[in-house]
């Protein structure tokens, strides 16, 4: 259940840009930070989405769904992971310690990493300067110029859509 809950949040988070942003029909440039919001084909509020397409052609994304779970993803052209499999991954913000989890393959190049929708990952994520991702062998490192006022309007978004602002 869990794994199918993973690949539906790398598949909601990717697969249905450009979404919907604070209203229907509207994407939020943030800081070069794209912040969406999207609904179910019913019309109810699925997740929002905030996200970073890097030179390098690297995407970082932050997901906060309905049901109140956040998501870290990053689709990177170099990751050579196997599509469904879960990976111990770690993650960390500039110097910090890393933290474990269990990331899952959405695709030979996306990987989705469940995080705690409160406490220190997001808040440091608004302060950080870098985010550093290991898993499968890997390890890529992604600014987070502007990842502040992104993260700040991703909640909004989020808190608006599961209140039906």
């Amino acid at each position: 259940m869990r794994r199918i809950l993973t690949l539906a949040a790398a598949a909601l988070l990717f697969g249905g840009l450009p979404a919907l942003a604070q209203s229907a029909g509207q994407t939020i440039d943030v800081g070069g930070w794209k912040v969406t919001r999207m609904h179910n084909p019913d019309g109810s509020f699925k997740q929002c989405n905030a996200t970073m397409t890097y030179d390098d052609k690297s995407i970082l994304g932050f997901a906060a769904s309905a049901e109140k779970k956040v998501y870290v993803v990053i689709i990177e052209p170099e990751f050579k992971l196997t599509e469904g499999q879960v990976y111990k991954a770690s993650y960390k913000l500039d110097g910090a310690p890393a933290v474990a989890a269990d990331a899952i393959a959405a695709s030979a190049n996306t990987l989705v990493i469940p995080i705690a929708s409160e406490g220190p990952f997001m808040d440091g994520a608004m302060a950080a300067n870098s985010l550093t991702i290991e898993a499968g062998g890997q390890t890529i490192e992604e600014p987070l110029d502007g990842s502040k006022n992104a993260i700040n309007q991703l909640g909004e978004c989020a808190v608006a859509g599961i209140t039906g602002k």
